[in-house]
Formats: C-alpha cells, sequence, structure tokens
C-alpha cells in the first residue's frame, strides 16, 4: 500500500464541493482566483462549528478589507457596505494572496504594472480613434496646374463625404479636372501601431506568466513548440499558484498533520498518447508503476490482481540475500544446467586420458 487514501468525506473536501449554499466549489475557487490576479488577494471568512471545523466559505471583495495590526496581532478589517465595520482574526480568514513583499498582503497586479496596463489602454483608444474616424486615405491626389479656393473646398468636402469613416471606406473616387490618384504604402505610425499592439499582448503575458498562445498570438506557435509551451505553462505559472493556496488551506482547513491538500495536475502533463504510453511502459518494466496506476492514471477502472508489480531479473536491494520467488523458481534450473556442465567435462576429460587401467583405477576409486 502506498499509504495515501482519497478522503472524500472530510470536511475540507466538502467545502471543495459546497463551500456555501449560493456556490460551489469552481465557483468560488474561479472568483478567489480571479480576485488574486486582479487584486493580490482574495478574502473567505471561514465559518466554524463548536468544535472549530470548518462549516463554510463566505467570500469577501478584497476592496473592503485591510490587514491591520493590534495588540491582539494580526488583524482583518472589513469595510461592511452600511458603513460599519467588523474585526475578523486570522483564524476566521481564508487569505489567498499573490506576489507579496512583507508576506501579509499581496501586490495588485494592475497597480504594480500600471504603466504598461496604461500603455496598452492608449494603444487601443489610438486604434479606435484611427479607423473610426481617420480621413487619411491610403494615398494622394496630385493635380497637374493650380487649384482655386472654390475647387479646393469642393473636392476636400466631396472626399471627406465620400470616403471618412469605416462605412464609407473603399468607395469608388471620383476626381475632377485631371487630377490623379497616386497610392502610398502604409504609413509609419500605422506600422507602429501594430507593432505596439503586439507589445501590448506580451507585456500581458509577462504580467501574469501566460505563454502568448494562450492570449491569441500563434505569430511564433508551431505543431513543434506549443506543447512545450504548455508544458511550460503549467510548470512555471500554474505550479506556483497551486503550491500557494494548497499551502494556505492546509494551514487554515486542515488541522490533522496526516491529511493534506493537493491538486492533481499530472493531466496537465501528460502529453500526447504516444508519450504517455511510452512512459507507462518504462514504469511498468521498471517496477514502479501497476497495472492498476495506469489504469488510474487514464481514468480508468482498476482491475483484478492489477496492483502486482513487476521485478526486473538484473535488479535486487544490495545485502539482500532473500530468494525471491522469481530466482527461487529459477533455482533448480540452474542448478542442473550446473551438474550438465559438470558431467560434460568429466567425460571429456576421461576420454583424452592414457588408456592405462592403472590410471583408470587410481582416479575412479
Amino acid at each position: 500500500s502506498s499509504g495515501r487514501e482519497r478522503l472524500d468525506a472530510h470536511p475540507a473536501a466538502v467545502l471543495a464541493r459546497t463551500p456555501n449554499p449560493w456556490m460551489t466549489g469552481v465557483e468560488l475557487r474561479c472568483a478567489m482566483q480571479g480576485q488574486v490576479e486582479h487584486r493580490g488577494n482574495a478574502y473567505a471568512e471561514i465559518e466554524r462549528d463548536g468544535n472549530g471545523v470548518p462549516i463554510a466559505l463566505w467570500p469577501i471583495p478584497p476592496t473592503r478589507v485591510t490587514s491591520i495590526w493590534t495588540e491582539a496581532g494580526l488583524t482583518y478589517e472589513i469595510a461592511l457596505p452600511v458603513g460599519d465595520k467588523v474585526y475578523l482574526p486570522p483564524r476566521l480568514m481564508l487569505h489567498h494572496r499573490g506576489w507579496s513583499l512583507d508576506g501579509i498582503r499581496g501586490m495588485d497586479p494592475v497597480v504594480t504594472h500600471a504603466e504598461s496596463i496604461g500603455h496598452g489602454l492608449a494603444v487601443k483608444e489610438f486604434g479606435s480613434r484611427f479607423f473610426s474616424g481617420s480621413a487619411r486615405p491610403g494615398g494622394v491626389i496630385r493635380y497637374p496646374g493650380h487649384l482655386s479656393d472654390v475647387s479646393i473646398g469642393r473636392l476636400r468636402d466631396s472626399w471627406e463625404t465620400a470616403h471618412r469613416g469605416l462605412a464609407m471606406s473603399h468607395r469608388v473616387a471620383i476626381l475632377e479636372e485631371g487630377a490623379e490618384w497616386q497610392q502610398i504604402g502604409l504609413a509609419p505610425e500605422t506600422a507602429q501601431y501594430i507593432e505596439s499592439v503586439k507589445m501590448t499582448i506580451a507585456e500581458a503575458g509577462r504580467i501574469w506568466r501566460l505563454p502568448l498562445h494562450m492570449l491569441g498570438d500563434l505569430e511564433r506557435a508551431t505543431f513543434s513548440n506549443i506543447e512545450q509551451q504548455a508544458l511550460e505553462y503549467v510548470q512555471y505559472s500554474l505550479l506556483p499558484r497551486a503550491r500557494r493556496i494548497e499551502a494556505r488551506v492546509n494551514t487554515m482547513l486542515v488541522p490533522e498533520p496526516d491529511v493534506y491538500v493537493e491538486h492533481a495536475l499530472e493531466a496537465l502533463l501528460r502529453g500526447d498518447t504516444k508519450a504517455r504510453y511510452e512512459a507507462y511502459a518504462v514504469g511498468r518494466q521498471w517496477g514502479w508503476l501497476s497495472v492498476n496506476d495506469i489504469r488510474r492514471r487514464e481514468n480508468m477502472n482498476d482491475v483484478e490482481d492489477g496492483d502486482r508489480y513487476l521485478e526486473p531479473l538484473n535488479m535486487t536491494t544490495p545485502g539482500d540475500a532473500a530468494p525471491t520467488p522469481v530466482r527461487a523458481m529459477l533455482r533448480p534450473i540452474l542448478e542442473q544446467t550446473v551438474q550438465r556442465i559438470n558431467q560434460r567435462e568429466r567425460t571429456d576429460i576421461e576420454r583424452g586420458a592414457p588408456k592405462d587401467p592403472r590410471w583408470a583405477a587410481e582416479h575412479h576409486s
């Protein structure tokens, strides 16, 4: 036995499924993790029964919670909608925090990266204004002579009426008095805008440690590297978050030292079918995976007698002289083989010995 057992009836497991009458466990975890990513902190009041066992979790908006120090130590000050304030001790508050400098309150990613986010918003606003109301054509009008003020005004008005805004784009232009249209390339400011949009996406990925393909930027994604990027996302982005949550939940909701909560991330790290099956084959052949171990990883039911582990014939524990069932079964075969080899060598020696009866009598006595 591995000593690990899934405790579906444990209070922490019950809270993971139904934290309160209004929310499911998935909804609460999504809400709290979203608050951590956008505010740096997520709070939920822990309701306990008379024995101190957690029976419910009630989320609290992070904008209403302030961590303060009192004579009793760390205390959470909560501003109620009616204007009053209540105070909760740490044992009644489940506090998930992001990256923190003091270990008490997580840093707000939006505030920390306000300059980068502001740049992205400015780029978005520029694009909206440029493409919704810009009268700048993709070329210039060349006129062979001098235009009068009346002609310039009439040409300008007709052009803006026919081509200003997205609704009028790509319409046919009618030019008068020998005017010619000359197409020009993409303007430098437009090209710079496109590059700025790409930089904004990359900057958002850096803030929240997200690979670009998960943000819809597939410019550098290929069939060969997309799986590796997904694995790195689990290892370097999801795993640190999961470890922080596990440590806080185990501290606040699981008092038993031999019980713990953990995230099962193996499904996200399994890779494709071929890679998984090759890994299973190695584990099975070298004796650290059983048939049922493999079936559980593939979300399949156990089979009878599927918990036995193989033992490679050429491997044994140092100093362990006790014969295993396999070696005990092979011992008679090895002994018979040694006897046959000895008999064959004796026969060969006798055949090559001198034909002297005295030698034969002496060596057979």
